[in-house]
């Protein structure tokens, strides 16, 4: 299902799935486009952040009337509140690097299991870009909480070898 919608935003005619439950969910991807007057512009766009010093892959660009919308496509079993981070992530960093202002962020969702198609309008972008910086912030702290424990234990070593 993230495959052909990948293809379809890059104006390729994917073939329909041959899986029941894969294809509800390009038939339900389908309709949201059109119901939500989509056109999607510039898929899986490498974007940079230099302000915060990240990098990711925007899966959709998009046009929706004169708003300009990010599109974050998942195949999961559930929707996560990470999805939203990433989906900020992206949007900030797609700001930073076009100069524009995007209006709507939109986790397109594709259930693994069922196959069912769910297009979800998130809010709250200040609160999640700035959990998503928190996330960041962890991950580095427990690298170089990591690193540290590494030099230790060779400096230990080193120490051990002089006794």
């Amino acid at each position: 299902m993230h495959k052909y919608a990948e293809e379809f935003a890059k104006g390729k005619k994917p073939k329909m799935p041959d899986d029941e439950n894969a294809k509800n969910g390009v038939l339900g991807f389908l309709r949201w486009i059109e119901d939500a007057g989509l056109e999607l512009k510039y898929p899986e766009k490498h974007v940079y952040s230099k302000k915060y010093d990240y990098a990711g892959i925007v899966d959709v660009d998009a046009r929706r009337k004169k708003k300009l919308v990010v599109v974050e496509y998942k195949t999961s079993n559930g929707i996560y509140d990470e999805h939203r981070y990433q989906a900020a992530a992206q949007q900030q960093a797609l700001e930073e690097m076009t100069g524009k202002k995007y209006d709507e962020r939109w986790l397109a969702h594709f259930d693994k299991n069922t196959g069912e198609f769910r297009a979800i309008l998130l809010d709250e972008f200040e609160k999640d870009m700035k959990a998503f910086l928190g996330c960041i912030a962890i991950r580095n702290r427990a690298e170089d909480l990591k690193y540290r424990a590494s030099q230790e234990k060779h400096v230990q070593g080193l120490t051990q070898g002089l006794l």
